[in-house]
């Protein structure tokens, strides 16, 4: 068979004459190959591409020219030595070339010319003559490297290129070993690629430099379109640089060339893989920047895995809209523009009017009806009254709304009725069971952290959801809910410390109020929300409807006001906002950090004692001041009075410096709490109480025995069912 014994000697000369035979005056200065005896019969090799022959050159011409004799004169000699050649040696070599098929007449403009470059292998080249098409390669085009090079100088090898690779030659005897076999008995893969080693991308080198790119451009092939345009400036200029570059090592022979084209095909779908379907510009230049990053330093998989979570998030987007769907959805909005427009690009929409068509239109559209005396306003417009006119506020407008949302729900079921019963509107529900004179009393509760202490957070939370039921008088709870919603941007070892702390201090509040907590629900959600249910199960007398307030009545607060400007301002302190580079001069971080201190204090002190007091001095109506403010829920509490009264208020406790500063920043032009005109929102606040006159002296008194806090801040007088605040209310501010 043939084989390959690189070292190339000169059997021929490679003269300028032009047909290219050998010269007979060249005499080569080394020993020609050893003709082997007839044991060894398949190890007989041609090392070379045999010389130019013409058509009519038998096999022996060729024979005498491959073993270098090529005169007459000298066949009885091997050129370079003195050993005589009998005719019948030389016969013997013939027979055993042709018994192998390995000798063949090849025209050496063919032969001779690698099929990977079609230049011509020269004497000086590290070549290699495939076993099956007989062609010759030059080592760096078959990607063979000088170390397998010099392995395969055994000239039981044999070796084949990339198209013959599949089916060798039926010559190849059991004693021939295939080039797989070979480089598998050297400990490698087996692979025709040498110049792996020299192939460098970031931290990926030789053989997993190029799987990682394989990986990726099998998995890139697959992939939506989805690639921003390249930006503008130096981001843009280095992703141009880096595609140049990888063009240059293609075409200059560098040592990636053989990944070159497939890293450019690559570099877009990583790259330029846009981030979302609303990312701006300026998202498109930081991803790049960071995916450019990870590109030099090779990191192909973690580039990979972020593109497969775009391309995810585009293979779970939403179909295509339901035309009727998107003008259906674009008119109930009023965005009649918009509707028409879309029915214009979608003309499938449009029905053609016809009998048919019309006959439905009349049906869904009749004619007007005459108007309806009874039912239209006839008569001049009055002016409203100024003074209730200036009453309005743009606050107002989300409690009104909600509270019409509310009665919709259960449009059944009053909001006070005669049958001791409350429904949706005020702080809590009563409801009659099906005992006689049992009613479940139940509410609900929740909203977003105001302080950084999880665990205080988690005692204002129990606070806030009790004070609804203390507000009616309930001062035995039943049962207690905690309902959750985790941040999904915690992450699991701040989830470990801050919900544990939240669970504990809710816990603990709960223990002190007497209540057990025996269950709830956590959600994952976008934000933290804290919240929770309280249910108790009593009699009528363990409960103070809130309708029986009557004129002469003294209005009781049982917590100051300012727990949102004490939040506010701490948080501005903390994070060094602009609102407080204006905040700051105006009030010391000492007052801030005091104030703070003081409005959490209150939140996480239950009103229990306060609910207790009103029952032992006969309260006549109560709520508790939340998230509509001090007058926001009076207006609400006086609109539910069976006698027709206003309440007034007068007087506003709060706490420390919170009422100048609020005054100057409105001064300023900056945010507006709206502390003074009793509509800052408060969090686990007070109870506001109707009392007579002589109990409401007493209700303080005991209060403030006990440790708590308690002022008279307004008046119950004839009035409308309304609320409202004196012009200059009196301040008073309070500090623990």
């Amino acid at each position: 068979m043939k084989s390959i014994m690189p070292p190339r000697y000169n059997t021929r000369s490679r003269s300028g004459s032009g047909d290219g035979h050998a010269s007979t005056s060249a005499t080569p200065s080394l020993p020609l190959y050893e003709i082997p005896n007839e044991g060894n019969s398949n190890s007989i090799a041609v090392h070379h591409p045999p010389p130019n022959a013409a058509a009519e050159e038998t096999d022996e011409d060729c024979l005498m020219e491959s073993i270098g004799l090529c005169d007459a004169s000298l066949q009885p000699k091997l050129i370079g030595c003195g050993t005589q050649v009998s005719d019948s040696i030389v016969s013997q070599a013939i027979d055993q070339f042709r018994a192998v098929s390995d000798l063949q007449t090849i025209n050496e403009n063919t032969s001779d010319i690698c099929p990977e470059c079609n230049i011509v292998c020269s004497e000086s080249d590290e070549a290699l003559c495939c076993n099956g098409c007989n062609l010759w390669f030059h080592c760096i085009c078959a990607n063979i490297s000088s170390s397998v090079y010099t392995q395969l100088q055994d000239p039981t090898i044999a070796w084949y290129c990339c198209s013959c690779h599949s089916t060798p030659a039926s010559g190849d005897s059991a004693d021939s070993t295939h080039i797989t076999q070979f480089l598998e008995n050297l400990g490698g893969p087996p692979s025709y690629t040498s110049i792996e080693d020299d192939i460098v991308f970031g931290c990926l080198k030789g053989a997993d430099a190029i799987k990682s790119i394989n990986k990726a451009y099998k998995v890139i092939v697959h992939w939506k379109p989805n690639v921003f345009l390249t930006p503008s400036g130096h981001v843009g200029q280095n992703f141009l640089k880096t595609i140049k570059n990888l063009l240059d090592q293609f075409t200059d022979n560098g040592p990636l060339k053989p990944v070159a084209l497939k890293l450019i095909l690559i570099a877009g779908p990583l790259l330029l893989q846009k981030p979302s379907a609303s990312s701006k510009s300026k998202d498109h230049v930081d991803c790049l920047t960071r995916r450019l990053n990870l590109w030099n330093k090779g990191q192909l998989s973690d580039l990979l895995r972020e593109g497969k979570t775009i391309q995810s998030r585009l293979l779970k987007s939403k179909s295509t809209p339901n035309p009727l769907s998107v003008f259906s959805r674009l008119m109930l909005k009023g965005q009649v523009s918009a509707a028409l427009k879309w029915v214009k690009s979608n003309p499938s929409l449009l029905l053609s009017v016809n009998s048919f068509v019309l006959e439905e239109l009349q049906l869904k559209h009749p004619n007007p009806q005459p108007p309806d005396d009874d039912c239209t306003y006839v008569g001049p417009i009055e002016v409203p009254d100024p003074i209730l006119f200036n009453c309005i506020d743009a606050n107002l407008i989300p409690q009104a709304e909600l509270l019409l949302y509310l009665k919709s729900l259960s449009p059944s079921s009053p909001l006070l009725s005669g049958d001791n019963s409350i429904g949706i509107g005020l702080d809590s529900c009563v409801l009659p069971t099906r005992h006689p004179g049992i009613s479940l009393v139940e509410t609900t509760d929740f909203f977003y952290p105001l302080i950084d202490d999880p665990y205080l957070m988690g005692k204002v939370t129990c606070a806030n959801v009790l004070s609804d039921l203390y507000a009616l008088g309930v001062t035995e709870v039943d049962n207690m809910l905690l309902l959750l919603g985790i941040c999904r941007e915690l992450s699991i070892e701040q989830r470990k410390v801050v919900i544990p702390m939240i669970l504990e201090g809710f816990r603990d509040l709960a223990k002190e109020a007497g209540v057990t907590v025996n269950g709830g629900q956590t959600v994952v959600s976008p934000w933290l929300t804290l919240g929770g249910v309280a249910t108790s199960v009593c009699t009528l007398s363990e409960i103070i409807m809130p309708n029986q307030a009557v004129a002469g009545d003294k209005i009781v607060l049982t917590k100051p006001l300012g727990t949102q400007v004490a939040a506010n301002l701490h948080q501005w302190m903390s994070l060094g906002t602009p609102s407080w580079d204006i905040a700051k001069d105006l009030i010391s971080a000492e007052d801030v950090v005091k104030g703070y201190d003081d409005a959490t204090t209150s939140m996480i002190t239950l009103n229990l004692a306060a609910a207790r007091l009103m029952h032992k001095y006969g309260a006549h109506a109560a709520t508790d001041v939340t998230g509509f403010g001090i007058l926001g829920h009076s207006r609400n509490l006086a609109e539910f009075q069976t006698a027709e009264v206003d309440f007034f208020i007068h007087t506003l406790p709060i706490f420390a410096r919170f009422a100048e500063v609020c005054t100057k920043l409105i001064e300023k032009g900056e945010y507006n709490f709206k502390l003074l005109q009793g509509l800052a929102a408060e969090t686990s606040g007070g109870l506001l109480v109707c009392l007579s006159a002589e109990a409401a002296d007493k209700f303080v008194e005991e209060m403030r025995s006990e440790g708590g806090t308690a002022w008279i801040v307004g008046d119950v007088v004839p009035g409308n069912k309304t609320s409202r605040i004196a012009d200059n209310p009196e301040i008073i501010e309070f500090t623990y």
